[in-house]
């Protein structure tokens, strides 16, 4: 089975502190000889997690309830957002649901189908709860208590209730675990031609930043590969280990851990004589033990929420392309963690 190419990066430019915030970032076309999917990105176990907490409140958890109960959207058109709970800290799921309802509501039928194609067990239930919530069936608020209560049956320690706090990057990982395996992976030697059959690879949704820190998003994805210390049966050079998607995913979830990397505005994979698009859909940002989120609609305009101050709505904050590389990596003081692009 041939790798699946990624064919384009379309990158942001770092804009230089002394331009002006409303130039635009321009994007670039770096054409791509993926392939074989060659690259120097290794994959590993290990994940940096991080996890959420709360300021103390100074009203009682009733009153905060009363509080919340009250924040409406004085503009039709903001995003659906939810309501912290400020007795079972809820950001994790407020940052990463709110961002998924927004990529499910553009065209219900074919996200249901997308979310069941990747598994049938979490994102099957997510897209049950929230057709509950466009329905008028049962509150934002009462669709991520659902979700949540099936992963803390699952696993209670990880996605605990009360005050501990859960990982954004656990609370993805789970949710977007596929059922089947989605990648190949294929030995082949760095010098000569030898190469091995393709296999299944554990490769998810989810992509972790390494060390040897990517140029970009998209050049991460290209270099994506397994560390081995075989040597060629044939010349006894190195060998090397290339990971592609069997075929475009339907969404990609890269988490940030430092910020000399750029984020591709686009990726694009080359599948049957098409080209598959993703775009960024979704920023999600930590600070304060505290997660927020930005949610990129189709239109390019950018919204902000956070459930402790926006609630069931969301705050506009312009065009996507005139946010600066700064703004990008910051917001209100957080940095970003996640970046989730989804297929147009």
């Amino acid at each position: 089975m041939p790798l699946l190419s990624v064919v384009t990066d379309a990158p942001w430019q770092i804009i230089d502190k002394k331009k002006k915030k409303e130039d635009k970032i321009e994007a670039t076309s770096i054409q791509s000889g993926f392939v074989a999917a060659k690259g120097s990105v290794s994959v590993k176990s290990g994940k940096k997690r991080k996890l959420e907490k709360s300021e103390n409140l100074s009203t009682s958890a009733k009153k905060t309830k009363a509080a919340q109960m009250i924040i409406t959207s004085d503009n039709s058109s903001s995003p659906a957002g939810l309501i912290w709970d400020g007795d079972n800290y809820s950001c994790a799921y407020d940052a990463l649901l709110t961002i998924l309802y927004e990529i499910w509501s553009t065209d219900t039928k074919a996200w249901t189908r997308r979310f069941k194609e990747i598994n049938q067990h979490h994102l099957k239930s997510v897209s049950a709860c929230f057709k509950k919530y466009i329905n008028g069936q049962a509150s934002f608020e009462k669709a991520r208590d659902t979700i949540r209560h099936e992963l803390h049956t699952q696993s209670p320690a990880q996605f605990p209730y009360g005050t501990r706090g859960t990982s954004v990057s656990a609370l993805a990982s789970t949710i977007f675990a596929p059922q089947n395996f989605v990648a190949i992976s294929s030995p082949e030697c760095t010098s000569c031609e030898y190469s091995e059959l393709s296999i299944d690879d554990r490769l998810d949704f989810v992509l972790y930043e390494k060390e040897d820190i990517p140029k970009s998003t998209s050049h991460w994805l290209r270099s994506l590969k397994h560390e081995t210390h075989e040597k060629c049966p044939q010349c006894f050079s190195a060998m090397m280990q290339p990971i592609s998607f069997k075929s475009a995913p339907n969404v990609l979830i890269f988490e940030i851990n430092s910020r000399n990397i750029k984020l591709s505005k686009t990726l694009k994979f080359e599948q049957e004589g098409e080209t598959v698009v993703l775009d960024v859909r979704g920023l999600i940002y930590h600070g304060d033990f505290h997660f927020t989120s930005r949610i990129i609609r189709p239109d390019g305009i950018v919204w902000y929420h956070d459930g402790m101050t926006t609630g069931s709505s969301c705050e506009s904050e312009g065009d996507f392309d005139k946010l600066s590389s700064r703004n990008l990596f910051k917001c209100k003081g957080k940095k970003l963690i996640l970046v989730v692009y989804a297929r147009v």
